[in-house]
């Protein structure tokens, strides 16, 4: 994670370092619900060509509804697949939680 808000999570990564001897031709950010157990949904549009075809793409800002969700406290599961010929790989998946705003 680069940095939080209330309403948005800046993520970056860099490139695996094995890609099944393919370059690397973009990724998909996923990030669940907060329950701790939502399904994974891609963070941006599903198959969003300004993500997927990115392959020098390093990080990405997912915005959320700040008011409704940073005061919930809920911890977002996100993960990062990068894509190439040979298939795809995950990230490790890591918690992150919106900043609260001090009232």
């Amino acid at each position: 994670m680069i940095s939080n808000t209330a309403s948005s999570i800046t993520i970056g990564w860099n490139e695996p370092i094995n890609n099944g001897g393919c370059p690397i031709q973009g990724y998909a950010v996923f990030i669940d619900d907060g329950s701790g157990n939502g399904p994974f949904v891609e963070a941006n549009v599903d198959n969003d060509i300004s993500v997927r075809n990115q392959p020098s793409l390093s990080q990405f800002t997912i915005t959320k509804n700040a008011n409704q969700v940073a005061s919930l406290g809920l911890v977002f599961r996100i993960k990062v697949r990068a894509f190439n010929p040979a298939g795809f790989v995950d990230s490790p998946i890591i918690g992150v939680r919106l900043a609260v705003v001090p009232s």
